[in-house]
């Protein structure tokens, strides 16, 4: 046919770039599903299930239960959106910039409080093949 001529080592080089684009893709689609999972658990006031988003290093000095017991159920977030991900592949480190809503459990007052709309920037780490939420911000 010879519509389309290559060499392997252009064929190669194609493969190569696919392939290196598809799994970018799906390493930014890992880390943004496991924040939002995150903010998820957190604005369910799950924070067992937040536990389980931070790094070994973290769980393995805060149980479950002092991490439960640092919450407050007065505050009500809201994930908006992930404004950007900006990645340090040489530390295996993602700094994640989010838009939360923040307000205060309104149950039982009479007045609706304020929705105050905060800037966060999340530092997650990429370690045995997972992200996992870093407190060191």
């Amino acid at each position: 046919m010879g519509f389309l001529r290559t060499n392997g080592s252009f064929t190669v080089i194609v493969v190569g770039l696919f392939f290196i684009t598809f799994s970018c893709a799906a390493f930014a689609n890992d880390l943004e599903s496991r924040v939002k999972a995150r903010w998820l658990a957190m604005s369910q006031h799950d924070f067992s299930t937040a536990h389980e988003f931070k790094t070994p290093a973290y769980r393995a000095v805060f149980t479950k239960n002092l991490y439960v017991h640092s919450f407050s159920k007065d505050i009500l977030w809201n994930l908006t959106k992930i404004e950007g991900i900006k990645y340090d592949s040489t530390a295996n480190l993602a700094t994640v910039d989010v838009v939360v809503e923040t307000t205060r459990n309104s149950v039982g007052l009479a007045a609706k409080p304020d929705v105050v709309s905060i800037q966060v920037k999340e530092k997650w780490l990429h370690i045995d093949n997972q992200w996992w939420h870093s407190s060191n911000e």
